[in-house]
């Protein structure tokens, strides 16, 4: 039971430690899947609004354009641009060259950003990244017309929105991260804002960090990814709690179990001595007792016999009771002793090959010259031939006159009983049944147990030393058969024993022979 209390415990940490990994899993996965539609959406939405205000504000951009020292008109736009979009902070204008008179985003302008300024030229279209300069951004670049003139609006905006989306879905013991794969997973943003928040020699991707990815998900239109890492503990601190937990019942159990150990074993010898006491006990009564009642009965049979001279029909009576009483007593000495010969495998049994009719037959025999009431008559009917049991006569012979004791004790004193014998496949079926009043309800579920004294159905008891069935049960059993019963309260009791047939080959091969 220990070991199956374990292997329980082991396969429930287990199974507690790969659901919360897969929980997590599940989670993160569900979280870069809406964060890159954030992203995405966020930043078509960016390029949306960004072409429309440059259609809106085409004349004044050309004029910028044609006019870059006009710094009152640079202010008048850049101020309504960050009042469309605040977490816009510079703006440029070229012609559809790409040529362009305004002084380099006042120095916040990359080779990057004239890179892909270029690139969106001749290709019309734009790779969005992180660009590293003073301020760590990303550019959205549009087309613009003035009447037949075409220009490019090229704005920069921080990372703040983005970094906000990222910190809005993180889960706690998460990281959320935008990262740019095609630069061996290079770092873009972070929660807390663009990568450089973050004070480390390489921005790409670690291998710990790579090993501690749940889930990854495009950005779709751009060149970014979203991944979402655990927390170097957020794992193993649960892990460790449950092994910690599970180890500790581990511990407890095993405590338990060894006190259970130590309890059960002193309790064991406890019983063996309380066991070892009753049984020299019950032999040193049984022993004393047998000695004395055999002088007893002695005496009581010369006296009825006339030794002592002619007695009186008082006198008889009396002697009546007292070989009644001594018989009584001889039989409970005689079931103590078998039951305590039963219970030490001391019993001696000589087995040989018997008719079961025989042994039946001498029971009926002997319960008839004893104490078979008048009116009482025991009827044997058997189907048997030539089947043999191997069985010791005397020991069933014992079995069968308990029974019918008991079924002349318990209600059948004025009615018949009846035995039958036959056969069923490789046994005899031993069916004995009374017509008394049965055994009562509270009786039937020990009344193979010892010292269980039968209660009627009437409430009315009868003495006896509560071991005759007990016996009888051991005895079988060790013949190797069953004995099982039913009874109808007021219309008796039913005893099967059922005891295995001897072959012809067991007979040659053991050298077997009828008794």
């Amino acid at each position: 039971m220990m070991c199956i209390a374990v292997l329980i415990i082991i396969w429930s940490a287990h199974t507690r430690i790969t659901e919360h990994h897969q929980y997590h899993e599940d989670a993160s996965l569900i979280t870069t899947q809406q964060t890159a539609d954030d992203v995405s959406y966020y930043i078509q939405e960016k390029k949306r609004l960004i072409h429309l205000f440059a259609t809106r504000k085409s004349a004044a951009l050309w004029n910028l354009l044609q006019n870059p020292d006009n710094d009152e008109a640079y202010t008048n736009i850049l101020r309504e641009l960050k009042s469309y979009f605040p977490n816009a902070f510079t703006f440029t204008i070229t012609n559809h060259k790409g040529e362009t008179n305004l002084i380099d985003f006042d120095s916040l302008m990359g080779d990057k950003c004239i890179n892909d300024l270029h690139n969106f030229i001749k290709t019309d279209t734009q790779n969005i990244r992180i660009h590293a300069a003073e301020t760590y951004h990303f550019d959205i670049i549009t087309h613009f017309k003035h009447k037949n003139n075409e220009g490019v609006f090229f704005v920069s905006f921080n990372t703040d929105m983005i970094s906000h989306s990222l910190l809005r879905a993180e889960i706690p013991g998460h990281l959320l991260l935008l990262t740019l794969p095609i630069e061996n997973n290079l770092i873009e943003v972070t929660s807390k804002g663009a990568r450089n928040v973050w004070v480390r020699d390489n921005y790409q991707l670690t291998k710990d960090e790579m090993d501690r990815i749940l889930s990854d998900t495009e950005v779709e239109n751009t060149e970014w990814t979203v991944v979402d890492l655990h927390d170097e503990e957020l794992l193993r601190e649960y892990r460790q709690s449950i092994l910690i937990r599970g180890n500790l019942i581990i511990f407890i159990l095993a405590v338990s179990g060894l006190l259970f150990m130590i309890l059960n074993q002193h309790e064991i010898k406890r019983r063996q001595k309380a066991e070892a006491v009753k049984d020299d006990f019950l032999s040193i009564v049984s022993h004393e007792l047998r000695t004395p009642l055999t002088a007893i009965n002695g005496a009581i049979t010369l006296i009825n016999n006339g030794m002592t001279g002619e007695l009186t029909e008082k006198t008889k009576s009396i002697l009546s009771i007292a070989n009644h009483n001594t018989h009584r007593l001889t039989l409970l000495v005689n079931d103590l002793l078998d039951v305590q010969k039963l219970e030490s495998n001391q019993m001696k049994y000589r087995r040989k090959l018997i008719r079961p009719l025989d042994f039946i037959n001498d029971a009926v025999t002997d319960i008839k010259s004893g104490y078979l009431p008048e009116l009482c008559k025991i009827n044997i009917n058997s189907s048997l031939d030539k089947e043999l049991v191997f069985a010791d006569r005397i020991r069933m012979e014992q079995v069968i006159n308990n029974i019918l004791s008991n079924a002349i004790k318990y209600g059948a004193k004025q009615g018949n009983i009846d035995i039958n014998l036959s056969r069923k496949n490789n046994y005899i079926i031993i069916t004995i049944t009374d017509y008394g009043d049965g055994i009562s309800e509270a009786t039937k579920n020990k009344i193979f147990e010892k010292f269980t004294q039968t209660k009627m159905t009437d409430n009315r008891h009868e003495t006896g030393s509560g071991l005759g069935l007990y016996i009888v049960k051991m005895i079988i059993k060790y013949h190797g058969g069953t004995i099982t019963y039913i009874s109808t309260p007021g219309k008796g009791t039913t005893f099967y024993i059922q005891l295995p047939l001897v072959s012809i080959e067991k007979r040659k091969k053991e050298n077997l022979n009828l008794q």
